[in-house]
């Protein structure tokens, strides 16, 4: 008799050792599953908030503001809200000088939309040639040197107004 409890007993340590490597086995494959799971969460829930730098208002300022080198700073932003409307650190010279078209806060990132577009070169050079047209059209008749003449009255008159001899 002592013989089946002997067997018994073996096939019962078999099996307990059989059910406890299945289940360490088992516990660390869900452990490592786990893990790269939970950290393939994280790199999902920090994506997006890098920070890039931007330029920034140093202080708030109000409509008609035109901007010197003090009134800008750079400054990092969540990569997430930077957009393409929004003045990149290599274009902040461009904006300098610019009037602002809207009020803005301490530490507001400038954007291209707070400012007046600035007209197309080519209008200069049309409203040029429209007064250039005015002068002919009032000289019919005349040759090309009085057309000239009358033309270089029209551009000296528009010098003095505070125009500019230069293509824009």
């Amino acid at each position: 008799m002592l013989g089946q409890y002997a067997v018994v007993s073996r096939s019962l340590v078999t099996g307990l050792v059989a059910w406890f490597f299945t289940t360490l086995a088992l516990t660390s494959l869900l452990s490592v599953g786990g893990w790269l799971w939970g950290g393939r969460q994280a790199h999902r829930m920090r994506f997006g908030w890098h920070l890039k730098t931007v330029v920034l208002t140093t202080r708030a300022m109000p409509a008609g503001t035109v901007l010197s080198p003090d009134d800008l700073t750079t400054g990092g932003l969540p990569e997430q809200f930077v957009t393409d409307s929004l003045v990149p650190v290599a274009d902040l010279r461009t904006v300098l000088g610019r009037r602002l078209t809207v009020d803005v806060s301490k530490n507001d990132a400038v954007a291209f939309a707070h400012f007046a577009p600035r007209p197309h070169p080519l209008v200069g050079c049309v409203d040029a040639a429209r007064k250039a047209a005015s002068v002919f059209a009032s000289t019919p008749d005349a040759g090309v040197d009085e057309f000239l003449a009358r033309l270089e009255v029209a551009v000296d008159r528009e010098l003095a107004a505070g125009g500019t001899r230069e293509l824009p």
